[in-house]
């Protein structure tokens, strides 16, 4: 039994108001209003925001809250949260799996880094044995040897050139500037939701930085009357016909009425809505 719920959804319909109407008011999102209405409490972000979503709530639609906050905290509160138990062995059961295999990465990698170890040496042991064999028997490096010393080095880079070395040499080019990389266009935010569907009345929210949107009608399959309401007021209606398409704009809200939806599909700015699946008469209301 769902006495909360209940008790907030009868008052709601009492007052004659919507959950989007709630939702404008306390800013609660409607998936949480319905979840409070069914009784889906584990939907809800903790027991906290759950009393505080139902005040809100009763306080809108004119109830007890103070009743309703304390049948949740006898009847819901209080209740054991097994989810939570299930999901700590779930938790406890990945980690020992994880410090076994990490265990076994381990013993691999010393393994491995023995076998390095051992070849590195043995390589190293060959290289002085061949080395000492390719120096002849009593003789010393006592410096001097046929290679031009550091100084004579330094005076032979860096001598004055010559004219004549000097002309033959081929002209330093000059560096070619790099091009300045061309900002990227910044993609616009877009972000349509679905509020609530109410008999044949189905409303969604646009969050976008565009300052106008576009709406797109696509009909498919036959016939269909379209009737548009922008905020401005403008009105455009008739009737499309299969493979018609009509495409209106505006600043803050569009309605659009569809005679025979199942033929209609609707898009904003690339996002379609999901096709209507009726014979009946549909409003199609969206608004920032």
């Amino acid at each position: 039994m769902n006495e909360i719920g209940d008790i907030l959804r009868q008052a709601r319909i009492d007052k004659g108001i919507t959950l989007y109407d709630i939702f404008e008011i306390t800013k609660i999102m409607p998936k949480y209003l319905e979840a409070i209405e069914e009784g889906q409490w584990n939907i809800l972000p903790g027991s906290a925001y759950a009393k505080g979503y139902i005040r809100s709530f009763a306080n809108v639609v004119e109830a007890d809250a103070d009743y309703l906050i304390e049948l949740f905290e006898t009847k819901i509160e209080r209740q054991p949260r097994k989810t939570e138990d299930n999901t700590y062995a779930i938790e406890r059961r990945s980690s020992s799996r994880s410090k076994k295999l990490l265990a076994r990465i381990s013993q691999g990698d010393n393994k491995r880094g023995l076998t390095t170890l051992l070849v590195v040496l043995a390589l190293l042991t060959l290289f002085i044995y061949f080395s000492s064999k390719l120096i002849p028997n009593g003789q010393k490096d006592d410096g001097d040897s046929e290679w031009p010393t550091a100084q004579e080095k330094e005076e032979t880079e860096f001598a004055p050139k010559s004219k004549d070395e000097l002309e033959d040499e081929p002209p330093i080019p000059e560096p070619i500037p790099e091009p300045e990389p061309i900002p990227e266009p910044e993609t616009p935010k877009i972000q349509l939701m679905l509020i609530e569907e109410v008999k044949r009345n189905i409303v969604y929210k646009l969050d976008t930085d565009l300052e106008e949107f576009t709406a797109t009608i696509d009909i498919s399959g036959g016939p269909c009357w379209v009737r548009v309401v922008t905020d401005d007021n403008k009105t455009w209606e008739g009737t499309m016909q299969s493979g018609d398409k009509h495409s209106v704009t505006a600043s803050d809200n569009i309605t659009i009425r569809l005679g025979l939806p199942q033929n209609a599909r609707v898009s904003i700015e690339d996002i379609d809505i999901e096709q209507i699946d009726s014979k009946n008469p549909h409003n199609v209301v969206v608004s920032r």
